[in-house]
């Protein structure tokens, strides 16, 4: 690959071939940056602001109970990380175990997801550390009727109140500055201790939300990829670059009132700039090869 690259400079105008060798520098050192980082450059990408999260409706869903209290029953006890990004082979790692908080909500809203059923991943972000991977992730669905948050890592059901809580329920208490009073009710033994998440002072996260519409859009585009032999957290980095270069990598709808807490941290403005900056000067980079070569083949 590097021959044809080297290639392709020679043949390359003087004034084309310094702009696109600066191209290359700047893509070269931002990825050199976040390979050290990879959650961060997903994460501080994904990123979007909305109003209220009452924006984000699943009301109007069809509730499949014993298919989510059943699939949580009889979950294994968790194994490692998983980092494939294809649908199908996330509901089999999940169905044996595999995979952390996040990895096991998003399996679990595949699977309702096959049954037409609604859902959305939420996201409780420490701030800054969410950028490095730290936080926790759940399930809210259609449960009984009505909204419901389910743990997966945790095989819970999440109450406050003998009541099934849902994110208004975390949103009122973060801007409370309150301790989280969350029950878990277990579903499975087989499970992690989660009751740590929900008993630290909320303040210092806040909430983000994965509609189910950013994972089928983000399914559809993935199953045109290869799928890779050896999965990695760098595998799967490369192929969320790749769909952030097609605008296809799920958002992460944060309130326009948590705006101000994130940009307060440098580092999250930077890791920012610097992945809207990469996808910038590839797609650039990628016109300069383009261009040269229309430009021979008219010549």
């Amino acid at each position: 690959m590097h021959y044809i690259c080297i290639i392709i400079i020679l043949h390359l105008s003087e004034s084309v071939k310094r702009i696109f060798l600066l191209l290359v520098f700047i893509n070269f050192s931002i990825l050199a940056y976040f390979i050290s980082r990879p959650y961060s450059f997903y994460k501080s990408i994904a990123v979007r602001y909305i109003d209220s999260f009452d924006q984000l409706v699943i009301n109007d869903s069809i509730g499949h109970d014993t298919l989510i209290i059943n699939t949580i029953k009889f979950l294994p006890p968790r194994k490692s990380t998983v980092y494939t990004i294809k649908k199908n082979q996330r509901i089999e790692r999940l169905l044996e175990g595999g995979g952390n908080c996040s990895n096991q909500s998003v399996a679990m809203g595949a699977i309702l997801s096959g049954k037409k059923q609604r859902y959305q991943v939420v996201h409780l972000m420490p701030v800054p550390e969410f950028l490095e991977g730290s936080g926790h992730t759940v399930l809210q669905t259609i449960y009984k009727d009505s909204l419901a948050i389910f743990d997966l890592l945790g095989r819970s059901l999440l109450k406050k109140n003998n009541h099934s809580i849902t994110y208004r329920d975390l949103d009122s208490l973060a801007n409370e500055n309150a301790i989280l009073s969350i029950e878990t009710n277990i579903l499975n033994s087989n499970r992690d201790s989660v009751e740590q998440y929900y008993t630290h002072p909320f303040k210092t996260f806040i909430i983000g939300i994965v509609p189910d519409e950013e994972y089928n859009k983000f399914y559809s585009f993935n199953k045109w990829l290869p799928i890779v032999t050896q999965e990695t957290r760098y595998t799967q980095a490369f192929y969320y670059a790749v769909a952030c270069m097609f605008n296809k990598l799920p958002h992460i709808y944060v309130q326009k009132k948590d705006e101000k807490k994130l940009s307060s941290y440098p580092i999250y403005t930077v890791d920012r700039i610097l992945s809207f900056t990469l996808i910038i000067t590839t797609w650039l980079s990628l016109g300069v090869l383009i261009f040269t070569i229309i430009r021979k083949a008219v010549i």
